[in-house]
This record gives C-alpha cells, structure tokens and sequence, in this order.
C-alpha cells in the first residue's frame, strides 16, 4: 500500500508502475516462506517423481476448480461493462464487491477449522456440518441486516448516485448466503483429495454463469447478472450439498438447520464479546 501511495502520490507514474510493484510484492511474499523453509531444513535438490505426481494430482485439480469458481464471481462484472457500458458496470462493481464482505466469515471458518478436520478424521464429516450450520445462520444474520439497512448505508458512504446498486446487491444475497455454506462443505473435500466430479461441476456452474448473463444482461442489464450469479451460486452449493452427502451420509437437516445450543452460543460468545468491548471503552 506504501509503495502504491508513493508511485501515484509522490512519484506521479501511471499504473503500469502499480502492475510492476503489485507483481514484485507477490514475489517477495511467495518467496519469504520458501526462505524460512530453507534455512531451516537447508537446501535440498532431490526430484521425486511419486511426489510431483501426487501433487499435481491434487494440485491441478483444484486450480482448475479455482479458476472457474473464479469465473463465477467475476464473469458477471466484465459481461455488464461490455453489454452496458462502464456506467452500469461501476454501480454493478459496488455490489459485486459487497459480496466480499459477506466471504470474510466463512474464510475465517475455514481458516480454524481445516486444521481440525485434517487432525481428527472420525469426526471430520460432523465437523464440517456443525460449522456449514453456523456459517450459515451467521451469513443469514448478515444477509437480513443488509437487506434493512443497505440502502441508507450506500447512501451515506457513496451518494445518492450509487443508491442503484441496491437492487443488485439484494438479489445477489441468497447466492451469497450459498456461497459462504459451500465454501465451508469445499474444505471436506478438500481433506479427502478433492475428487474430479467436483472440478467438473465448477466448470459447469462457469458455464451456466456465462450463458445466463450473455442471454439475459443486454436486456435486463446488472438486475440480471445478479440474479445469474445468485442461481449459479445456489447450484454450486447443490453440487457440494450433493456430493458431501453421497461421502458421509449426511442430511439436509445436518447441514443446514442449526441446533439449539450453537444458537445459544453464538449469542453468547457475541455478549461476551461486547460486553468486553464496552468495559474496556469505558
């Protein structure tokens, strides 16, 4: 951020500069924790090609799933600025970019949890469900406060201008609240080798995304590519609801209804948390 700051601000270049210092911090932050690696178990160059198999074998599989997951949450961006025109697509940017906020909960879910699972494997499957049960009664919380309160937020942070941008972000909500639970039933698979089947139904999901949103935007505009990518998103949480429960047996009812005692704590942890917060202003 300092180096953006001091190229724009002080050194008055031009993006290309910002592209070459973005690229240059990503290179310095992969090769950091190679260093560390290093000079703790040294340097070795011993090539296994058992190992380079397995890796790949799993490795490509889930950069390709990557990729068109991707696609899903990005395609729609880039379809209403060439349909539309750059207008559109920055009111639609606005609400394409709120639904980040609601991807924070459950990446630090899964950043918790995918420890746990690869640690106890009898448990895994139950963990994964008790944790898809609470990311999506929390999402839920979420999704129901942005829907009575977007509209003076938007209006208060960005102007009366972008007050447009409302309509999209709350049809894109259902598929957010998708999203977060199939992002946490992802880590299951992910601790079992990530099967094939998985990386195929991202591609059809990209898929499905993209012909939504080349059929649909010219006439409805970003209105549609938010109700596209929100059916894209309820689909690919089926493929994961489907496949999770053909692995482990596990009901619609375990997946998704949360039992009593996580409510109660949920709100008990959420007390306590401000009950501290406020002490510790006062």
């Amino acid at each position: 951020m300092i180096g953006v700051i001091l190229l724009l601000l002080v050194f008055k270049l031009d993006v290309f500069y910002v592209l070459i210092w973005y690229v240059l911090v990503n290179t310095i932050n992969a090769l950091f924790p190679m260093g560390f690696i290093f000079l703790t178990d040294g340097i070795y160059f011993n090539f296994n090609l058992q190992l380079l198999k397995k890796a790949l074998n799993y490795g490509l599989k889930i950069c390709l799933a990557g990729i068109f997951a991707l696609l899903v949450l990005r395609v729609d961006l880039y379809m209403v600025n060439f349909f539309k025109g750059a207008a559109e697509a920055g009111l639609y940017s606005l609400a394409s970019n709120f639904g980040n906020i609601f991807f924070i909960l459950p990446s630090s879910i899964i950043a918790v949890i995918f420890p746990k699972i690869n640690a106890e494997d009898k448990t895994r499957k139950e963990l994964i469900a008790k944790y898809s049960r609470i990311s999506l009664f929390l999402v839920f919380l979420m999704a129901t406060g942005a829907l009575l309160f977007i509209r003076p937020v938007i209006g208060l942070l960005f102007g009366q201008a972008f007050l447009a941008s409302t309509r999209p972000i709350i049809l894109l909500l259902p598929g957010l609240i998708a999203w977060s639970v199939a992002s946490v039933l992802s880590q299951y698979f992910l601790s079992i080798g990530y099967p094939l089947k998985l990386t195929i139904s991202w591609f059809l999901v990209a898929v499905l995304n993209i012909i939504l949103n080349f059929i649909y935007i010219p006439q409805y505009g970003m209105a549609a590519a938010a109700l596209s990518s929100s059916a894209t998103y309820l689909l690919a949480l089926c493929f994961h609801c489907y496949f999770f429960n053909k692995e482990t047996g596990m009901s619609f009812y375990d997946i998704f209804i949360p039992r009593k005692a996580e409510i109660k704590s949920i709100f008990e942890r959420i007390k306590g948390f401000l009950r501290k917060n406020i002490k510790n202003d006062v």
